[in-house]
């Protein structure tokens, strides 16, 4: 548990930013321009990350085209995977994220099952090799090999009957073009869902902030209630049936007034800051 700690507290203290000087009340306190206000942020992510200038124009593109136009993850998987999908890049929050949930054998939602799981051996996909071939595979490889059974199969079982007839030796060339075309599709997917996070850290950051300057804004109120006091800050996570330590602890940490940054703190973060006169 204490090494599962300092992964935490180093996690986070890798994108920790110099504090801010104290601003006045809401009265003079000023928010910059949404546009300005979100380009900080994107900027202050995609400088933690090393990638190519055409990765990071292309994420910016997709960044504005979300505020600008209404794009989505639709829009954005699309240009994912015709522009990005083969690019090598780090994102050292990612990395040290991931170490630690795969520690703890849980992940947030939004992580996919192929990041969170290795592919399969050759072995372990063999096993589920003929279910996995489609029925006009089964039928071409048995024409190939003259191995067509009469009378054909009226279903897939039958037709998976046949072909695992056929010698054995015949069908490990089969196998081994399958397993190489099942490794390329899983690092592909893997390879989105990665990408998949970033873009939707990066939004959720833009919230965050959003979210912080305008709670920052009505807890420096100076007309604030005299009998019911400031608001209580306080976050909820909206997937909390995860039951992932690491992320309780940061939610604990927030709500105690130990953590003064705001979410996301993590690839796949689903804290929501609320403030209220009276916590429920």
């Amino acid at each position: 548990m204490l090494n599962l700690l300092k992964k935490i507290t180093s996690a986070f203290a890798s994108t920790k930013q110099p504090q801010q000087e104290k601003t006045s009340p809401s009265k003079n306190y000023s928010l910059p321009s949404e546009e300005k206000a979100r380009q900080n942020v994107f900027d202050k992510v995609m400088n933690s990350i090393e990638a190519s200038d055409h990765f990071k124009s292309t994420m910016q593109e997709a960044f504005s085209a979300y505020f600008n136009h209404g794009h989505g993850n639709r829009e954005f998987q699309k240009i994912a995977k015709e522009k990005l999908v083969n690019e090598t890049w780090t994102w050292p929050l990612y990395d040290k994220w991931h170490a630690i949930f795969k520690e703890e054998g849980r992940w947030p939602r939004i992580w996919s099952d192929y990041i969170t799981k290795e592919p399969h051996t050759p072995a372990e996909y063999s096993k589920d090799f003929f279910r996995n071939m489609t029925v006009n595979e089964i039928k071409s490889f048995l024409r190939e090999h003259d191995s067509m059974p009469k009378p054909m199969p009226k279903n897939k079982d039958g037709w998976i009957l046949a072909v695992k007839g056929v010698d054995k030796e015949k069908l490990i060339p089969l196998l081994k073009a399958k397993y190489m075309v099942y490794r390329q599709e899983y690092q592909t997917k893997k390879r989105l869902n990665k990408l998949t996070l970033l873009y939707d850290f990066l939004i959720k950051s833009v919230y965050g902030d959003r979210r912080k300057n305008e709670i920052q804004s009505w807890v420096e109120d100076e007309d604030v209630c005299r009998v019911c006091g400031p608001p209580v800050v306080f976050i909820r996570d909206l997937d909390p049936d995860r039951n992932i330590e690491s992320v309780k602890q940061l939610a604990d940490q927030f709500n105690a007034g130990k953590l003064k940054e705001f979410p996301p703190y993590f690839p796949g973060c689903s804290f929501n800051v609320l403030a209220d006169r009276k916590r429920n």
